[in-house]
């Protein structure tokens, strides 16, 4: 009990009196002293707040500081990681997208809003087919080839695993090659970061660097055996006509040296496509609509049109087209895509041509709704003497090519979605002038 307890209980048992008044005193002095001793500790607690204050508010400012440093660390590699040429997506451990940056969205033409959450498999389109590594040789995965192993059995790696898949997507017309790496970065070899870059433009460059490299071999070769085929059989149609006149006479044998005479023509014909095909074009070149020019050629090719009763669906445009070019070869070259697509589309089929301004030059599409290209044969389809025809000589599309190549144009074949083989060709405006990237 304290003393100012004690001096209350006293004063409660009798009157006040001296002793009272004494320990009345006495109780104010103790309560002074606690006073003053609890002012002494509030005093000391409110220094110690105003330390912890100081330590807090010190503590606060490094906080802030290392918080903006994270935020300036997060911009910059944000800003980096949006200017990236290459497309990088971010897995959680089951394949979901927990980020995408704007590259990766324009290649896959989606909103990177919208891939959240989705699994990268479904976004990519894959659909289990064999894909390549990125030699273009064929590599079989497993059901997730961002977290499987290849067909030799090595794991993601420490490296990550490259292959190619073939894309559909992002809204364009044409199929392309993306590369894609799955970069682990934890224990289980799961991948966290996937790569993707548009190789599409260089593998269309390798592949019309390997068939340039080829029709230059072929076609010196062509030309020195066409020059050697055409000397004599110069000769055999001289002689056979003279036979043939002297047998006048005599129908059954001049029957006979009237089929030599055709079979030496028939034979002309082939070794001139030949020639046409080996021997460097030079271009004479004038101003005209392209879309005039086409439907001038559709008429070399409307009795075979009527033939199968095949119609023609133009997709034009109302702009002119106009372009600087050889009205000549453009027209040899499209009336070959015609009666190819013609030859390959069955009765009652159709045949497209569609013309597209683009930046310093037209595409031009061509296609049909015949069979289309087995895979196979794609990257064949402009070899010289590759043909399907149990009749063909394997040099149209070739020469097609070539009138494309020496406009300084591009010239691609693949299969619609719709079905049937579609020719996709890109001719500058301005005729022997190479497109500007």
């Amino acid at each position: 009990m304290t003393a100012l307890s004690q001096a209350q209980l006293r004063a409660d048992q009798g009157p006040p009196g001296e002793d009272t008044r004494s320990q009345l005193e006495e109780a104010f002095r103790v309560f002074t002293e606690a006073s003053a001793k609890f002012e002494e500790h509030y005093a000391r607690l409110e220094k110690r707040i105003a330390e912890l204050n100081l330590e807090l508010e010190e503590a606060n400012g490094k906080l802030r500081e290392h918080l903006e440093e994270k935020q300036r660390v997060y911009d910059y590699l944000t800003t980096l990681l949006e200017s990236l040429p290459v497309g990088v997506i971010g897995l959680d451990p089951d394949g979901r997208i927990r980020s995408c940056n704007r590259r990766a969205a324009e290649i896959l033409g989606v909103d990177s809003a919208l891939t959240q959450r989705r699994n990268v498999l479904e976004v990519l389109e894959w659909d289990g087919r064999t894909v390549q590594d990125p030699h273009g040789n064929p590599l079989r995965l497993e059901a997730d080839p961002l977290a499987g192993a290849t067909g030799g059995g090595e794991k993601a790696g420490d490296a990550g695993h490259s292959f190619e898949i073939l894309f559909s997507g992002g809204g364009g017309p044409r199929r392309r090659f993306l590369r894609l790496q799955a970069v682990p970065t934890g224990d289980c070899g799961t991948a966290s970061v996937v790569l993707i870059e548009d190789v599409t433009e260089m593998r269309r460059l390798e592949q019309q660097a390997n068939r340039n490299s080829r029709l230059a071999a072929m076609g010196e070769i062509a030309m020195n055996v066409a020059h050697e085929i055409r000397n004599p059989l110069g000769s055999i149609e001289l002689f056979a006509s003279m036979l043939q006149r002297d047998l006048a006479e005599d129908a059954r044998n001049s029957g006979l040296a009237a089929h030599i005479c055709t079979g030496v023509r028939c034979v002309d014909h082939i070794v001139s496509n030949i020639l046409q095909f080996a021997r460097p074009q030079r271009l004479v070149c004038s101003s005209f609509d392209l879309k005039d020019l086409i439907e001038e050629t559709l008429l070399f090719a409307e009795h075979a049109l009527k033939q199968k009763g095949i119609r023609v669906e133009r997709g034009y445009g109302k702009s002119p087209a106009g372009i600087h070019a050889d009205a000549e070869l453009l027209k040899q070259m499209f009336l070959n895509l015609f009666l190819n697509a013609i030859h390959a589309t069955p009765e009652g089929g159709a045949l497209g041509v569609e013309v597209q301004p683009t930046p310093g030059a037209f595409e031009v599409r061509v296609w049909d709704t015949g069979r289309g290209l087995a895979p196979e044969i794609i990257g064949r389809i402009f070899d010289p003497f590759f043909t399907t025809r149990r009749k063909g000589t394997g040099l149209g599309l070739t020469i097609v090519h070539n009138i494309v190549s020496v406009h300084h144009g591009s010239i691609e074949a693949d299969n619609r979605p719709e079905g049937g083989a579609v020719f996709s060709i890109v001719l500058p405006r301005n005729c022997g002038v190479p497109i500007e990237a």
